[in-house]
């Protein structure tokens, strides 16, 4: 696999986040990509669309880094893989974090 993790990574992840909270409903945002011409974040859509079974909502490919870390930093928890713009969004958020 092309992929920096494990493919069921992201689904042992979300797993374990619905373990640990099995009262909430859970939504997830999908980030990917993370080049300039936003090229690959299609192919990284589909990955996920594969291989995690949850409902997920892909964020527009005309968003900015910006907006990006302002997710992440207010959402309730993040997994991320290994990066450094997903730690800095673990760190912002400073509440969950899968990683």
């Amino acid at each position: 696999s092309e992929h920096l993790v494990p493919d069921d990574f992201w689904l042992r992840a979300i797993r374990h986040l619905q373990e640990k909270h099995p009262s909430r409903q859970m939504v997830f945002i999908v980030m990917a990509g993370g080049n300039e011409d936003r090229g690959d974040d299609r192919n990284d859509y589909d990955f996920a669309q594969k291989w995690i079974p949850v409902p997920f909502v892909p964020t527009p490919i005309q968003h900015t880094p910006q907006v990006d870390l302002a997710i992440m930093a207010y959402s309730d928890a993040v997994v991320i893989s290994s990066g450094s713009f997903g730690f800095w969004g673990a760190y912002l958020n400073n509440k969950i974090c899968v990683a």
